[in-house]
């Protein structure tokens, strides 16, 4: 989940993919699979990415969403792709929530079954 807030904190800091594939030294399309996680990245390289945007490493790897003040000087379309950014990430989590509630009552109903 990592992708989604190293991309929220990149467009929140106006930098484009380019730019960091640059300061990070790599090819831009290798920059862009670790935003989407298509490509597992070492810690030292998010550390990097940490770096540049001006967070700790934590706050990237931390499951707890990235808290951004949109009323600041943010063009509607960054606040746009921000607030997108955050409503997919709430999805991915509600997913999951349904997922785990899920494989929790089928173990419930094996539970009951064995006894």
């Amino acid at each position: 989940m990592y992708g989604d807030k190293i991309r929220l904190l990149r467009v929140a800091r106006n930098i484009s993919q380019s730019q960091m594939a640059e300061k990070l030294g790599i090819p831009q399309n290798v920059y862009s699979q670790i935003e989407t996680e298509h490509k597992k990245t070492a810690e030292t390289v998010l550390n990097k990415i940490a770096i540049i945007l001006g967070v700790a490493l934590e706050d990237i790897l931390n499951p707890m969403p990235v808290v951004i003040n949109l009323h600041s000087s943010f063009s509607d379309l960054e606040k746009d792709a921000m607030m997108q950014i955050l409503k997919n990430e709430l999805a991915i989590k509600n997913k999951r929530i349904d997922l785990l509630v899920k494989e929790l009552a089928a173990l419930k109903k094996t539970s009951i079954s064995k006894n």
